[in-house]
């Protein structure tokens, strides 16, 4: 066989310029986007197709086209490999391991808040029938008060004002 350069035939010409890489960029022209646009849909769906074929796998391909159309393409189907998808992907059992945690956290919260309100509740029970007998202007009479209902009341007010600290502290963290 003879090699290409010494051939004796006359050099070919060709009649069209053949393939040729075109330069990826956003197409402007609105008719030039829809061909293009439809052409390139087709290529999507052909090699999906041959994935499909050649390795037996489930694939899903979803393209919306220019106007806003969607066209899919799926096997077994779309539906089944996004439920597949949805079912088994690790990225939403990590999302379902945040939210238990947090709700865990939220429901530590919650049963604290009402152990304290239970404990309110026993307290205002047991200071009930030691205050109803008393109108309210005795309670607040510092007036009349002796040093030692003085120094009392001093101190339940002290008490009173660490544990709003400590409440206010609590609410505003």
């Amino acid at each position: 066989m003879a090699s290409p350069s010494s051939s004796s035939a006359s050099p070919v010409i060709k009649k069209t310029k053949g393939k040729q890489k075109i330069e990826i960029k956003k197409i402007e022209n609105k008719a030039q986007k829809i061909m293009r646009f439809s052409k390139r849909k087709s290529g999507v769906h052909k090699k999906a197709s041959d994935l499909v074929t050649l390795t037996g796998c489930q694939i899903a391909v979803l393209i919306y086209s220019p106007a806003g159309k969607p066209y899919s393409f799926g096997n077994p189907s779309v539906d089944e490999v996004a439920n597949r998808y949805l079912n088994e992907s690790p990225i939403i059992h990590d999302h379902n391991i945040f939210f238990q945690a947090k709700f865990a956290e939220l429901n530590r919260t919650l049963n604290e808040s009402l152990k304290a309100i239970e404990e309110i509740k026993g307290k205002q029970k047991a200071l009930k029938p030691k205050l109803e007998g008393i109108p309210m202007n005795k309670l607040c009479d510092v007036e009349h008060a002796s040093k030692e209902e003085l120094r009392k009341m001093e101190s339940d007010c002290m008490e009173l004002l660490a544990k709003l600290e400590i409440r206010k502290k609590d609410i505003m963290d």
